[in-house]
């Protein structure tokens, strides 16, 4: 491995100036080396050229040392694919649980897929609490789905005042249905200026 952090360095050093095709081969080389870090720079570089097999097996390979992100990019990826889902729900764990909010979005997601609303809203609260957009929105379409529209305005608004568009727009139309025309309104508005029309 003595050599690993040094093809790492220069991998890192020539994808930063764009210079991808000769980054790769010295990522892939640290990467084969087990050097921290640079499996989730491999598959970087393998994405960028469209190899989708070989940027999921360095993913995984980075999730397995440890790289939360890496974790919860590939375990999404299985989830929207509707792929290996028990690999995904294990990935989005370990990722949830280390703190990555796109993660406990992706985990809620799954769970509430399979009707464990319960364990999805505490995941999409632990990601909407940390800034995460979509868990916000996620959660306000769980609330409609129970008809609790207080609840579901609030995370609409939440979502749209970190700029969500269409989240502006549905908070509009419950505050609406509740009589307040000028919530409503003011909504409306945000949501137009956001580019969001329906």
């Amino acid at each position: 491995m003595g050599t690993a952090p040094a093809h790492l360095a220069l991998a890192q050093f020539l994808s930063d100036r764009d210079r991808h095709e000769e980054a790769e081969p010295w990522a892939s080389r640290a990467a084969d080396a087990g050097f921290p870090g640079a499996a989730a720079l491999a598959a970087t570089l393998a994405e960028r050229r469209g190899d989708r097999a070989l940027t999921e097996r360095r993913l995984g390979e980075a999730a397995a040392g440890g790289d939360s992100e890496a974790a919860a990019t590939l375990g999404t990826r299985l989830v929207y694919r509707g792929e290996r889902l028990d690999e995904a729900e294990h990935l989005l764990r370990l990722a949830a649980e280390a703190g990555s909010a796109g993660g406990a979005t992706s985990l809620g997601y799954l769970l509430a897929s399979r009707g464990e609303e319960e364990e999805a809203e505490g995941w999409y609260r632990r990601a909407a609490a940390a800034g995460n957009v979509q868990a916000a929105v996620n959660l306000a379409y769980l609330y409609v789905e129970r008809q609790d529209l207080p609840e579901a305005e609030h995370w609409f608004a939440q979502a749209a005042e970190a700029g969500d568009g269409m989240a502006a727009y549905n908070a509009g139309q419950l505050a609406n249905a509740r009589g307040d025309e000028r919530a409503a309104a003011a909504w409306i508005e945000r949501a137009t200026k956001l580019g969001y029309a329906p």
